[in-house]
């Protein structure tokens, strides 16, 4: 579109308020133009207007929900950058960014910079960002987190409206959470009631939270400890087995699947 045109069209794409004009919200370009005041061809599918500025005022820097596209030619992808940034803080903060490039580390720079949470590489925007072309996560609600004022940043799916309840065993005294003292060679009577299943360590020898697993150790349970096998329920077997050393990867496995289990209809 030229200037006059652009003008024309700026005029209805928005309401007074400064919302968007919902008479065109899904209209094809041919109709549009039509009610701006101008003619453009019957196979036109977007109208592109030339812009230089960014603003809440101007509605091509803004969503539209109609086929027209405010086109910004910068020198560099550094001033492209910029630009981007631009925009979504105007209007768009954690939605989805689209970047049509051949070099990773553009892509790269892109990705430290912008504030959204689907960056999406050399594929469509629309199909790209609920997962159509992409590997992520389809779906036809698009979380903006924090950013845009929401609680999730995914996209959201069943897993979201998930409420999980999880049962935590106390394996450790209050004592054990401080800081270790200074090796002693005098034997200290450790009280076995207070955690049956779990020798004394402190929190910061804990390796679930130094990151440093070692090989699992065979456990033994008494059998006041040991699980009942008559009942059949087997929901807390885990939590016990895994109280008695450090969780490894197969027993994490084995609680997904067991949760994954019960969710099933």
């Amino acid at each position: 579109m030229n200037e006059q045109e652009s003008d024309k069209l700026a005029a209805l794409l928005l309401r007074p308020n400064g919302m968007i004009n919902p008479e065109l919200v899904g209209q094809c370009a041919s109709t549009l133009a039509q009610k701006a005041g101008f003619n453009v061809p019957a196979t036109t599918t977007v109208l592109v207007s030339p812009q230089t500025t960014v603003s809440p005022q101007n509605p091509y820097s803004r969503e539209k929900l109609c086929p027209v596209l405010g086109l910004y030619v910068e020198e560099d992808w550094h001033a492209a950058c910029e630009r981007v940034l631009a925009l979504l803080t105007n209007e768009g903060m954690g939605h989805t960014f689209v970047i049509h490039t051949q070099n990773p580390e553009i892509v790269r720079e892109f990705a430290l910079e912008k504030p959204v949470f689907r960056m999406l590489v050399n594929t469509p925007a629309a199909l790209g960002g609920i997962g159509a072309t992409t590997n992520i996560t389809p779906a036809l609600t698009l979380g903006c987190g924090a950013l845009g004022g929401g609680s999730s940043s995914d996209n959201v799916g069943p897993m979201n409206l998930l409420n999980i309840r999880k049962v935590g065993y106390g394996v450790r005294t209050i004592d054990e959470l401080r800081q270790p003292a200074a090796p002693s060679f005098d034997a200290v009577p450790v009280d076995s009631a207070v955690s049956p299943a779990t020798k004394s360590v402190s929190i910061f020898e804990d390796t679930r939270f130094t990151g440093v697993m070692p090989a699992p150790a065979a456990a033994t349970l008494t059998s006041s400890q040991a699980p009942s096998q008559t009942q059949g329920d087997d929901r807390f077997t885990t939590a016990i087995s895994s109280a008695n050393d450090a969780i490894n990867e197969a027993q994490v496995e084995q609680i997904i699947k067991q949760v994954m289990g019960r969710l099933a209809p």
